[in-house]
């Protein structure tokens, strides 16, 4: 799944959203996405920038660290861009983690890597942590090591909230 930005997935779903960025200290990011007419939390994601890519598209990445969805931003500036989802699975999470979308045990767990430019730097690694709610379209396969590893990452600082 390349073509399709998950916030327009979102937003088909559950109308305008937007994001409030929880954690960020250099290249690490912590963020969720909101449904703006309820508050409902739909997203949970770990952001891990690679700096070939923000380097080249700082304009853009400024507007990104303000908040700006990634997806959104590189299309207004008509940036090409990649959104390779490498898995995606229904996971259980722990009761610390569930509590964010209203004390719930599963999730679907996507990650994904995205590539700006006509080059296709590398600009992000991303793991997103999906509310139930949300009908997630393309389930691949499962999550490796280092992907698994990134959750408890996540889940560590959302337990600590």
């Amino acid at each position: 799944m390349t073509d399709i930005l998950s916030s327009d997935i979102l937003e088909r779903q559950f109308g305008p959203t937007e994001i409030d960025v929880l954690h960020h200290l250099d290249e690490i990011r912590v963020i969720q996405t909101r449904a703006l007419s309820t508050g409902q939390t739909l997203e949970i994601s770990l952001v891990e920038f690679d700096s070939l890519g923000t380097r080249e598209f700082e304009a853009a990445h400024q507007e990104i660290l303000a908040g700006k969805s990634i997806g959104k931003t590189f299309r207004d500036h008509g940036i090409e861009f990649v959104r390779d989802q490498q898995a995606a699975e229904i996971r259980v999470l722990p009761p610390g983690f569930g509590k964010q979308f209203g004390n719930v045990q599963f999730a679907t767990v996507v990650s994904v890597a995205i590539f700006v430019g006509a080059n296709r730097l590398p600009y992000a690694e991303i793991l997103e942590t999906y509310s139930p709610e949300v009908i997630w379209p393309e389930a691949s396969d499962q999550l490796s090591r280092e992907q698994l590893s990134r959750l408890e990452l996540l889940t560590k600082f959302i337990e600590s909230i």
